[in-house]
């Protein structure tokens, strides 16, 4: 008995279902690990830019104190207030200034604190005062004129 060939379709061309759904998951997926990684660049770019505009509010007020004589450094650390600049890009945003005097010399500790919406140290900046009565004539000093802890 010769054997009947069965008619067979062709295969069509195209997606099965199970394939769609796979690379439908796979896109899906993909879509939200880029999305989730652009969120948490933006917020880092956020957080590097107030940390900049904080270093250089502090830098910026402490350079301004030094340069006062006694008297009027401590009305100024008295009066002491960010800037607008700072004001406007810091939330919530302190600055306290504490002048140190003792065996290592006479100095001011500055420290800026602001609402990052995550806990964080203020950042401070230390300036010593004395450090230009020392100086020779050139301007180098004994002692650094700033220091980051």
């Amino acid at each position: 008995m010769p054997f009947r060939r069965i008619a067979s379709r062709p295969p069509r061309p195209g997606f099965t279902l199970i394939e769609l759904t796979v690379a439908a998951t796979l896109v899906i997926a993909g879509l939200t690990v880029l999305g989730s990684m652009t969120v948490a660049t933006g917020r880092m770019w956020q957080q590097t830019r107030q940390d900049r505009v904080a270093s250089e509010e502090l830098s910026n007020q402490l350079e301004r104190l030094i340069a006062l004589t006694p008297a009027e450094r401590s009305a100024a650390i008295a009066d002491l207030r960010p800037s607008a600049f700072a004001t406007q890009t810091l939330t919530d945003v302190t600055l306290v200034a504490k002048p140190v005097s003792d065996a290592e010399g006479e100095r001011i500790e500055l420290a800026i604190d602001w609402n990052r919406g995550r806990p964080g140290q203020p950042l401070s900046l230390v300036g010593w005062i004395d450090a230009w009565d020392e100086a020779d004539e050139t301007g180098a000093s004994d002692r650094p004129e700033e220091t980051l802890p």
